[in-house]
């Protein structure tokens, strides 16, 4: 089983959505693109690390935006977004770093990072060294997320035998506050997970998607999303939760909404029917809407409910 990591979100700010525009180009080297017009353009790049490039993610210490990135070469390393250089280096994980995952609390900017030998450690930004060192259920292949309003620390992990956890995290001990229950015994790859509206967590697992409530250990929900989706396949929530993207066995997409993202997917389509209308050459972008099975948050005791599936 590989240990693959999917690139996502950064907790912090306003500029994770520029998180898209990242590439990893090759085996070590990172574009950061000119993002100051609609369509990024390359601007800089970088040879970021002796081997492969395993995360990254942008951040905003002290108002200046940076991109952090992690790779086999067991460092974390911290770039000037604009520049292209290198601020800050941090060593000390024993095994190749596989996810980072920047966070602020009460203005105290720090990363977690996670390494293939279950060691989570989390860094300042200078140069003092790691603040903390937790061992992470699985001990392989582990990504960490808080909850939208950053108050709760969560991660997910999968071992080199296939055993799959979700736990959430005392950050003031360093200890495992609740594990969540509900993965198959023996998971067909490293499973993804993501958090939404400080109340639901998701990972993929087994063919499908399952669902938890944030206060309750047990499983509360799952979807297969009409089927076709990867055996243990990558999952991310737009900022609002009302969007559900999820990877399929034949390397698409499936968008899942709620009724909230179903309203944002119409007025999307009506947008491009509007453009495609004004411009009779012009073809739309993206797929057709079809109706599938998904994802309802907005009631705990109706989870699973008609939600629209665009595929991409």
């Amino acid at each position: 089983m590989d240990c693959q990591n999917s690139l996502g979100e950064t907790p912090e700010g306003n500029t994770s959505g520029l998180n898209s525009t990242f590439d990893s180009m090759s085996s070590s080297w990172v574009q950061i693109p000119e993002c100051t017009t609609s369509m990024p353009i390359p601007m800089v790049w970088i040879d970021a690390h002796s081997g492969g490039v395993n995360d990254i993610s942008l951040s905003q210490p002290n108002k200046q935006l940076c991109v952090v990135t992690c790779g086999d070469d067991k460092t974390i390393k911290v770039w000037d977004a604009i520049t292209g250089v290198v601020q800050y280096t941090y060593e000390g994980h024993e095994a190749p770093v596989y996810s980072i995952c920047p966070h602020s609390t009460e203005n105290i900017h720090f990363i977690f990072s996670t390494s293939l030998d279950g060691k989570i450690k989390a860094w300042l930004y200078d140069n003092g060294g790691s603040r903390v060192d937790y061992t992470a259920p699985g001990q392989w292949c582990t990504t960490m997320a808080y909850s939208a309003d950053g108050t709760r620390l969560f991660s997910c992990g999968t071992s080199k035998e296939g055993d799959s956890y979700i736990v959430e995290w005392n950050e003031s001990e360093g200890s495992v506050k609740r594990t969540y229950s509900g993965f198959q015994k023996r998971s067909n790859g490293v499973v993804q997970f993501d958090t939404t509206k400080n109340r639901f967590l998701a990972a993929g697992d087994d063919f499908m998607v399952k669902f938890w409530d944030m206060d309750n250990t047990n499983l509360l929900t799952t979807t297969e999303a009409d089927g076709g989706l990867s055996a243990s396949p990558c999952i991310r929530f737009n900022k609002l939760g009302s969007l559900l993207a999820v990877s399929t066995s034949d390397n698409c997409i499936k968008i899942l909404a709620n009724a909230e993202g179903y309203q944002l997917l119409r007025s999307f389509k009506s947008r491009l029917y509007s453009a495609a209308r004004s411009a009779s050459e012009a073809k739309p972008p993206l797929g057709a809407v079809s109706a599938m099975p998904g994802v309802s948050m907005a009631d705990r005791s109706s989870l699973v409910a008609p939600c629209v599936g665009l595929v991409i």
